[in-house]
């Protein structure tokens, strides 16, 4: 399974890799839980008219008071899907900004084990209605339970999310065992876990299993309800085929078409939509079973998720001992159901207190953390392995109160490259010393420069980053396309930006940066005044250059064309670089791309990448 098999690869990579220093400071605090609440009526539909006043929580049996409440509405959405669209060019900058107020975090598991070939039609409809429904910020996974690899990570791009659903036809019909049902769910659950949205669920479409705990699979899964509910991540269930009609059993022997083994049929469907019920009802999500109307299923399903509240509270008394600890949230109007998370795990004790392992944020499903980090990569020229990749990570130092001051801080960064298949490609660790010591008191950030050698083909960079002067770390992921030097010429490299600091900047250089005539940035937005440099390289066999260009768009598509100057001798070897500065203040507010376009006797070929001028 694919969550599984990152998660053993990176604890591998980072045991035989990571440096041990001693335990790194920690700032005091408070912990604060926050519960996102459903609240329906005896039909589950949401209720959205309560305070504050009508919710009560326990924690351990003693009564809380709620810190701060709030009610989220987000409406059900009814986007555009295009199964047959391509993906979007993939980002060529990561960060682990927080998400949105309103986004969420779901994961469609399409349970390839139990869905039937010929109801493709209906399962893919019934996902395409899920993806229209969810908002543009809403995070998306998508999983098969036997065929990981034909899924896709969390991400916002409909193209990628379209490219997972095609691929329905190649997973079925799935493994015919089950077993690896609890496993794959596990993970599920413990990717979602590490996501930062206040609403998280797993989409389970499945014509459903039977439940029945005299089998250990049953016990299994029932654990992980459990794991669930601690973590807060309810489980719906859909099944895709609808309202089922009676089966007739014509299929097999003519002596075999009984009324006992229709009824026998229809009592596995039975089976099969209690068990779908069993995993909602075990987790707090809900049930879609024996459905007439899947459209408006999809729409209660969504809706469900998009109309809760966010309570918060101080437990008190606040026990720091590692342990579980039970929460009850309740409504004092009658007649209502109230799904919410089931507890909370305190930090532990002091003086066993450690920092988030850069283990736990490589092999978290989504990038997180309190650091921010900013980071972008381009494979710029060949090497033995496949391409040696200029990477430049960003670490932001918050602004400091006035009774605060600064200190010089130590970095442990860790990154890996995975592809595909969740192998660990490439790995690498170093520390690097942030003289910080009498610096103003202002936001400042850290920009390091390395080179990391890659293999060819398409990776998933995961970096994660300790501060020891915080006490915290942070970790991203960046896709990345490696190509396969010297490819068929002309082979363009990613464009490369650059942009005065807009803030103070430090700058550390792992490796010879000289490679890009500046100082590249992980930023995409930028104020509409001072410069904007561009780079780009080609590389050719043999080929004449004819002309080569940099063209700037503006949303409305206009079109600005600019002659690229050419820069020779300073890239390797059958490789010509490019270059361009753009004057910000002559550009309006609003979104470019830019383009190099370089062409050949025989052939044309380009390059962009996206911004914003603000």
């Amino acid at each position: 399974m694919r969550w599984l098999s990152v998660a053993i690869a990176i604890g591998w990579t980072l045991a035989t890799s990571a440096q041990q220093q001693g335990p790194p400071v920690f700032r005091g605090g408070v912990t604060h839980v926050l519960a996102d609440v459903v609240v329906t009526d005896h039909d589950d539909r949401p209720v959205t008219d309560l305070t504050a006043s009508d919710f009560e929580i326990q924690a351990d049996g003693k009564t809380q008071t709620i810190a701060d409440f709030e009610r989220v509405s987000v409406p059900v959405a009814a986007r555009a899907v295009n199964l047959a669209a391509a993906p979007s060019p993939p980002p060529d900058v990561a960060s682990n900004a927080k998400p949105p107020h309103t986004a969420r975090a779901f994961v469609m598991m399409l349970d390839d084990t139990a869905l039937l070939t010929s109801d493709i039609v209906p399962i893919t409809r019934v996902i395409t209605d899920l993806l229209a429904s969810l908002t543009d910020e809403d995070e998306v996974a998508i999983t098969y339970v036997s065929r990981s690899d034909l899924g896709q990570d969390f991400t916002r791009d409909l193209g990628l999310l379209s490219r997972a659903v095609r691929n329905l036809k190649a997973a079925l019909p799935g493994s015919a065992s089950r077993f690896g049902l609890p496993i794959a769910l596990k993970n599920v659950v413990l990717s979602l876990a590490a996501a930062r949205e206040t609403r998280r669920a797993i989409i389970f479409v499945s014509d459903g299993h039977k439940f029945d705990l005299t089998q250990e699979i049953s016990q299994e899964l029932l654990e992980i309800f459990e794991l669930a509910k601690q973590d807060d991540i309810p489980i719906y269930t859909i099944d895709p085929r609808g309202l089922l009609a009676p089966e007739l059993g014509f299929s097999g022997h003519l002596e075999d078409q009984t009324p006992a083994h229709r009824a026998a049929l229809d009592a596995a469907n039975v089976d099969q939509q209690q068990g779908n019920r069993t995993w909602a009802e075990n987790t707090g999500g809900l049930a879609f079973v024996n459905n007439s109307d899947l459209k408006t299923a999809v729409h209660d399903l969504v809706g469900d998720n998009g109309a809760y509240y966010l309570i918060g509270f101080y437990p008190a008394p606040y026990a720091a001992d590692g342990q579980f600890h039970a929460i009850d949230v309740r409504v004092k109007r009658p007649g209502l159901r109230v799904r919410a998370r089931t507890g909370y795990t305190a930090a532990a004790p002091p003086s066993s207190a450690v920092a988030p392992s850069l283990e736990a944020a490589l092999s978290a499903g989504l990038p997180g953390g309190d650091l921010e980090l900013q980071a972008f990569a381009a494979p710029l020229a060949p090497s033995t392995r496949g391409a040696l990749t200029h990477v430049t990570l960003e670490v932001t130092y918050p602004p400091l109160r006035d009774s605060e001051s600064r200190s010089d801080d130590d970095l442990n960064v860790e990154w890996v490259a995975i592809d595909s298949d969740a192998h660990v490609r490439a790995n690498g660790h170093h520390q690097t010393h942030v003289p910080l010591a009498g610096r103003n008191r202002n936001a400042l950030a850290l920009v390091i420069n390395d080179a990391l050698d890659l293999p060819a083909g398409h990776l998933i960079l995961r970096i994660a980053v300790e501060s020891r002067q915080q006490g915290t770390t942070g970790s991203i992921h960046l896709p990345l396309d490696v190509p396969k030097f010297p490819g068929k010429p002309p082979l363009l490299t990613p464009l490369v930006l650059g942009a005065d600091a807009s803030v103070e900047t430090l700058v550390a250089n792992l490796a010879d940066s000289r490679a890009v005539p500046f100082q590249p940035t992980a930023h995409r937005v930028f104020p509409n005044h001072g410069r904007l440099a561009v780079f780009g390289r080609a590389f050719f066999k043999d080929a004449v250059v004819e002309h080569a260009e940099f063209q700037l768009q503006r949303g409305d598509a206009q079109t600005e064309v600019m002659r690229a100057r050419v820069v020779t001798g300073r890239g390797p070897k059958g490789s010509v670089d490019y270059d361009v500065v753009l004057d910000l203040n002559q550009l309006l507010p609003g979104a470019y791309t830019v383009q190099l376009q370089v062409n050949t006797p025989a052939i044309a070929t380009s390059r962009s990448v996206a911004f914003e001028v603000r």
